[in-house]
C-alpha cells in the first residue's frame, strides 16, 4: 500500500479489479503500524510494513467491499518488523517474555539501523521495518486486553472483516515473566493457549459479530501423529482456533516444492489435504492451505494442486494471484487459478460448508470403473445437504503420472476415456461438471438408473447425484 495520491489509488483499484476477475473473495490487507499493539494508527501517514496512509487504507477497504470482497488484517503473536511494538512494550515491560538471564526473549531480538526505519524514504516497498521481533507474555491480562481493543479499533476504523494470525495467538515463548516467575510447563502452556484464544475470539465477536478468525499453523495434525486420512487427530491446542467457524492453514504445504518437505509427493500431499479438511470440519471450522508460490512450481503443478485442494473441500489461500508472469515455471499460472476459482464459486455449495461430510466407506455407495488409468476418488466422496435436498458428490481426479510435485516441469496425465460411475442408492438426477480448460463444462445426465458415463476424465470432474 503506497500513499493516497490519485495515481497510487488508481493502481490499487486496477489490481483489485483483477482479483475480482480471478474470483478472489477475500483479501489480506496491512492496515496497521504493527502486527500486535498498534492496529489502529492515529496518524494520517505512517511507516509500517509499507509506506501507508489512512486515506488510502479507507479507500481500499471501501473499494474491496464494493467489489463484494472481504478484508482481513495481518497479525502475529509476537512483535515483528515493528518499532511500534517495541516502543509500546518498553512502556509495559511486564508485557514481554524473558529468558533465563532476565533479558527480553525475542525472535532475533535486536534493532538494526533504527534511523533508517524511522526515516525511510516515501516510497512503497515490502518490509521496510528492521526490528525482527520480540516475544510477548500472553498470560498478562493487560497485554491481552490491549490487543483485543486494537482488533476492535481496527475494525471500527477501516471496516475490516477479520484477522489472519501468522501463527497461533497466545503462543507462550520464553522462560519467565518480568518477576522471574517461570512460565507453565508444556501442559500448562497448552491450557493457557486454549484459554487465551477463546478469550480473544469471544471478546471480539461480542463487539463485532461475524468477525472472521484465520490462523496459520505448521500442521493441523498435532502430537507427532503422521498425516493419515483415517487416524489423524487434531492437536487439542488448535481446537479453539477452529471451532465455531474458525479457519486453520497448514502452512507447511507452502514448502511442498522442496524434496525435504513431507508433502513433496503428490499422494502424501493429497492425503494431507484430506486429513486437514476432516479435522477442521469435525471441529466446526474450515481448512485452508498455501500451495507453493507460482515462482516455485511448474504451471501444471498449480492445476493439479489446486484441483486436489478444491476437490477435498479445502480453501486455497493464494500467494500473489494477480501476477500474470510468463517467466514463472511453465508460464503464467493466472488463467488456471481464474478458471478453477470460477468453477469453485459456481459450485461452492458442493465443496464447502458445515453440511458436508466425507464418506469413509465409499465403496458401499459408489462404484467407479475405467478401462485404464489411475483415478483418485475414494477419499473424495462427500455427502452434502443443500436446502432440503441431499446429494452424493464424487470427485474424480486423474492421478498425476509422476511421484513428486514438479518444479521446473510437471506432466499432466493422459485423459482417461469412458469412466463409469454407478450409485448404489436410488437417485433422482445426476449431473457432472469439469473445471477446465476453457469455459465451464457442465452436463446433466437424464437417466435415473444411477449410472453415469464420463466420456473423458482430463484431470478433475465432479459427479453429483441428488438422492431420492
Amino acid at each position: 500500500m503506497s500513499s493516497a495520491d490519485a495515481a497510487a489509488l488508481r493502481g490499487n483499484r486496477a489490481l483489485f479489479d483483477r482479483y475480482r476477475r480471478g474470483y478472489i473473495n477475500l483479501v489480506e490487507v496491512f492496515f496497521s503500524k504493527s502486527a500486535v499493539l498498534n492496529l489502529a494508527p492515529v496518524e494520517g501517514e505512517w511507516v509500517g510494513y509499507f509506506i501507508q496512509s489512512k486515506a488510502a487504507c479507507l479507500d481500499t477497504a471501501r473499494y474491496l467491499h464494493e467489489l463484494g470482497m472481504h478484508t482481513v488484517i495481518y497479525a502475529t503473536s509476537y512483535g515483528y518488523h515493528s518499532l511500534d511494538d517495541l516502543e509500546i512494550a518498553m512502556r509495559h515491560p511486564d508485557w514481554l517474555a524473558y529468558n533465563e538471564s532476565g533479558q527480553p526473549d525475542g525472535v532475533h531480538c535486536e534493532v538494526r539501523n533504527e534511523d533508517a526505519f524511522r526515516f525511510a524514504p516515501k516510497r512503497p516497498g515490502p518490509n521496510v521495518g528492521c526490528f525482527d521481533g520480540v516475544n510477548f507474555n500472553w498470560t498478562n491480562q493487560g497485554l491481552l486486553d490491549y490487543h483485543i481493543g486494537q482488533l476492535i479499533a481496527n475494525q471500527r476504523m477501516f471496516g475490516t472483516d477479520g484477522v489472519r494470525y501468522d501463527g497461533e495467538p497466545g503462543a507462550i515463548w520464553g522462560k519467565r515473566d518480568i518477576t522471574g516467575q517461570p512460565f507453565p510447563d508444556a501442559v500448562g502452556r497448552a491450557a493457557e493457549r486454549v484459554r487465551i484464544v477463546r478469550h480473544i475470539r469471544q471478546r471480539v465477536n461480542a463487539a463485532v459479530p461475524g468477525y472472521v478468525f484465520m490462523f496459520n499453523a505448521g500442521s493441523a495434525v498435532g502430537l507427532g501423529n503422521p498425516v493419515d486420512v483415517e487416524s489423524g487427530t487434531l492437536d487439542p491446542v488448535l481446537l479453539p482456533i477452529v471451532e465455531n467457524g474458525g479457519s486453520l492453514c497448514n502452512e507447511e504445504m507452502r514448502q511442498a516444492y522442496s524434496a525435504l518437505n513431507r508433502f513433496h509427493e503428490w499422494k502424501k500431499f493429497a492425503d494431507g489435504v484430506v486429513s486437514d479438511v476432516d479435522l477442521c470440519r469435525a471441529a466446526g471450522g474450515y481448512a485452508y492451505a498455501l500451495f507453493p508460490w507460482t515462482s516455485t512450481v511448474h504451471r501444471n503443478s498449480s492445476e493439479v494442486g489446486y484441483s486436489i485442494l478444491l476437490a477435498a473441500g479445502n480453501h486455497p489461500w493464494f500467494c500473489m494471484p494477480w501476477l500474470d508472469a510468463p517467466s514463472d515455471p511453465g508460464g503464467s499460472h493466472y488463467p488456471i487459478q481464474q478458471e478453477l476459482c470460477a468453477f469453485a464459486t459456481r459450485f461452492s455449495a458442493f465443496l464447502w460448508g458445515p453440511r458436508i461430510e466425507r464418506i469413509r466407506r465409499p465403496d458401499e455407495q459408489v462404484v467407479v470403473t475405467s478401462g485404464r488409468g489411475q483415478i483418485w476418488w475414494r477419499d473424495f466422496v462427500h455427502e452434502c445437504e443443500v436446502g432440503d435436498r441431499k446429494y452424493l458428490v464424487v470427485h474424480l481426479l486423474n492421478a498425476p503420472p509422476n511421484r513428486a510435485i514438479g518444479v521446473m516441469g510437471q506432466p499432466l496425465p493422459e485423459p482417461i476415456p469412458d469412466v463409469h460411475v454407478r450409485f448404489k442408492l436410488p437417485v433422482a438426477r445426476v449431473w457432472a461438471a469439469t473445471a477446465r480448460p476453457g469455459p465451464l463444462q457442465y452436463g446433466e445426465v437424464q437417466e435415473r438408473s444411477g449410472e453415469v458415463l464420463v466420456p473423458s476424465l482430463r484431470l478433475w470432474t465432479m459427479v453429483v447425484a441428488q438422492l431420492e
